[in-house]
């Protein structure tokens, strides 16, 4: 195959232009890509990424969590989150329960995730400010509130079984 370089069809150059454009997948992946790397320029002296930050909020309060929920409702794939969990469990802020056959795994927060969770909390609430102010001013919570709509209806659409035909 043959890969045409980019000078040869301006046909795609426009549709890439297009797509940059327009695509909402594309501007939410780099728009996520962003506030990540803002959360965690403010918050990185802790040791915590964002995601493990969100992990460690996500298992607040519960007990022990099954994977396949905690997976569910942070919008990842099983296999993502045990990849990201093992991190946490290494350094003692998250316990798993233990592998085998017929097993459900599982996820709590230690006592360590949860001093861990208290001290990053000071830093969460200065980086939404600071974020609130930089990227979102007035219009914030209304994109918040749109984002949450939007993570609520494709959960809702992959819960509903397809119809046949």
């Amino acid at each position: 195959m043959h890969i045409m370089d980019n000078d040869q069809d301006p046909d795609l150059d426009t549709e890439a232009a297009f797509v940059r454009d327009h695509c909402a997948c594309f501007a939410l992946r780099q728009a996520a890509r962003e506030i990540t790397r803002f959360y965690e320029e403010r918050m990185g002296d802790l040791g915590l990424t964002a995601g493990q930050f969100t992990i460690l909020t996500a298992l607040h309060g519960a007990a022990d969590i099954p994977f396949a929920r905690l997976a569910s409702g942070l919008g990842m794939d099983r296999t993502t989150l045990s990849r990201a969990l093992r991190p946490l469990a290494r350094e003692g802020l998250v316990e798993l329960s233990p592998e085998g056959p017929r097993r459900r795994r599982s996820a709590r927060l230690t006592q360590a995730g949860r001093r861990r969770f208290a001290e990053a909390l000071p830093k969460w609430h200065a980086a939404q400010a600071a974020a609130a102010a930089r990227f979102g001013g007035r219009d914030w919570p209304d994109l918040q509130r749109k984002l949450t709509q939007l993570t609520e209806a494709a959960q809702t659409d992959a819960a509903e079984p397809e119809a046949t035909t």
